[in-house]
Parts: C-alpha cells; sequence; structure tokens
C-alpha cells in the first residue's frame, strides 16, 4: 500500500455492521448450513466454518470477520436464552409461537449444548484414562524399588489371595449346584 492509500485508510471511519432482523436470519441460516455447532469449541475445523460464514456474508456485500459474526451469534443466543427463561418463569410455560430466526437459534442453541456435554465427557473420560496410568506407573515404580524379600513376600500374598478368590468362586457355584 502506497502512503496516499494509508492516510485514506485513517481517515475513513470503519464502517460497522448494523444487524436487522433479515441480516440475524441470514446469519443463522449460513450457521445452520455450514453445521458450526457441530463441531468443537476452540477448534480449527470450527474456526474454518465462522470465517466461510464470514465470506459467504461478505459476498451478499457486508463487509463482516469471522469475529464479528461468532461475537454476534453469541450475543442473540445470550439474549434468547434470557428471553426464553424469563417468559418460562412469567408464564410457567413456553411463550407464542417461534418465528423462524428464534426456532433457528433454538435448534443451535441445543446442537451446541449437546456439543458441550460431549466435550465434557471426552474430557472425563480422559482425566479417568490419565489418573488410571498414573496408578499404574505408581505400581511399577514401586515394584521396581522394592527389594528381593519385598517381592517375594508380594508374590506369596497374590497367591493367596487368588487361592481364596478361587475358592470362594468354587464354594458359589457349588451353592448353585
Amino acid at each position: 500500500m502506497s502512503v496516499l492509500q494509508l492516510e485514506e485508510n485513517k481517515k475513513s471511519p470503519k464502517k460497522s455492521m448494523v444487524w436487522s432482523k433479515a441480516k440475524e436470519l441470514i446469519l443463522l441460516k449460513e450457521i445452520a448450513a455450514e453445521g458450526v455447532m457441530s463441531n468443537k469449541p476452540r477448534s480449527r475445523e470450527r474456526g474454518m466454518q465462522w470465517q466461510r460464514i464470514s465470506d459467504n456474508i461478505t459476498a451478499l456485500g457486508q463487509g463482516v470477520t469471522s469475529r464479528a459474526i461468532r461475537d454476534h451469534y453469541n450475543v442473540m443466543a445470550k439474549k434468547y436464552r434470557a428471553r426464553m427463561a424469563q417468559e418460562e418463569r412469567s408464564t410457567g410455560e413456553g411463550g407464542a409461537e417461534l418465528t423462524e430466526a428464534e426456532s433457528l437459534l433454538e435448534e443451535l442453541i441445543h446442537i451446541e449444548g449437546e456439543m458441550e456435554r460431549q466435550v465434557e465427557n471426552e474430557n472425563e473420560e480422559n482425566q479417568q484414562r490419565i489418573e488410571q496410568e498414573r496408578g499404574q506407573a505408581l505400581e511399577m515404580r514401586e515394584r521396581a524399588m522394592e527389594t528381593l524379600g519385598q517381592t517375594r513376600k508380594r508374590t506369596k500374598e497374590e497367591k493367596v489371595r487368588r487361592h481364596d478368590e478361587m475358592v470362594a468362586r468354587k464354594g458359589r457355584v457349588g451353592e448353585r449346584r
């Protein structure tokens, strides 16, 4: 860029996107079409999908960044959740019939919640696996550090425990007959 272009960019104020109901509906349709909420939050795939949505909306003549789109969706979802909670508290049930935008938003929020629960479950499974591996490593370390006398004592105790378990199982099998 030349110096003149840089100076012109500094002088012209940035145009901010004014979100109308029609533009919000287009945004929600694009989000649903791309399937953004079906990917893990903060994943590369999800980021690429936000960028594709940004490109699609920019192609319609509205210059907007992927971050602006993501932030606006989050604001819309937060307002929708608050409005639905307020309606449920005031009437004890859902409000009037949903518009197309509201039903799309509700569906996207539901899919996003499912993905968050799935990620939480995966994280819990990973934590359990890590704890199990840590326990195995500690046991291995203890076995490696024990003396010959301790090893003989431990193996003898394990044999006795296995024998007792086998006798107990045979006793239960004999009771069934």
